[in-house]
């Protein structure tokens, strides 16, 4: 029997799948009774906190196995990466600059590439993050450094009012925090659009929403 799951801040479908026993997110995103919901958000990674996703039962896989041996199963868990850019107050790529990434009990190290990219494969379920980036030759955690505190999954569809003032924010062009209201938006949103070239209207449309999700990394 399917299951109507209703969608918290920060769930996707990989998170989604995962709960429910899927290796692979797709057959839940392409199942028929989820058609509407494609058509909705474009794509499976933006969803909006109480959309409806349909989950269908998984299909069990049936194995023959000849008793009185042992036998080795393995189990495949979603692959997830977090990728994030690191720029400085000019946009200049922090490249080359040593990582330290801690979620749980675990902190992975690294160091960004030239363009300011930092790649590691974490657990899908994981959602809160802290960041340390080294400003000097040390260790991330030693000397100068910038750190952050990251809620991976919870940017909201584009076509939101609160996806808007997210990419607004993450580019530097909301003057007060996301939770205050939508007052700022069209202030927002003048701002961007004069720095871009675009008509200034304080208002979303086609050109806005797609020079937005170019400027933010393409999502």
């Amino acid at each position: 029997m399917s299951v109507r799951h209703v969608v918290k801040q920060g769930e996707c479908m990989l998170s989604i799948a995962a709960q429910y026993g899927f290796s692979d997110w797709e057959l839940i995103w392409k199942h028929a009774d989820n058609a509407q919901l494609r058509e909705q958000r474009a794509e499976a990674t933006l969803l909006a906190e109480d959309d409806v996703v349909v989950v269908p039962d998984p299909r069990p896989k049936t194995l023959n196995l000849a008793t009185g041996a042992v036998h080795r199963l393995i189990v495949h868990q979603l692959p997830t990466m977090l990728r994030i850019r690191l720029l400085d107050v000019d946009e200049s790529p922090l490249g080359g600059r040593k990582y330290e990434l801690s979620f749980g009990d675990k902190c992975l190290t690294g160091q960004t590439d030239g363009d300011g990219w930092l790649e590691q494969r974490v657990p899908v379920s994981q959602q809160r993050f802290n960041l340390v980036l080294g400003l000097g030759d040390g260790e991330a955690s030693a000397g100068p450094r910038y750190a952050w505190d990251i809620n991976a999954g919870h940017l909201d569809p584009l076509d939101t009012p609160s996806g808007l003032v997210q990419r607004l924010a993450n580019l530097g062009y909301w003057p007060a925090d996301e939770d205050d209201g939508d007052e700022d938006l069209p202030y927002a949103l003048r701002a961007f659009q004069e720095d871009h070239g675009l008509e200034v209207t304080g208002e979303s449309n086609d050109d806005t929403t797609s020079k937005l999700r170019e400027e933010h990394g393409g999502i």
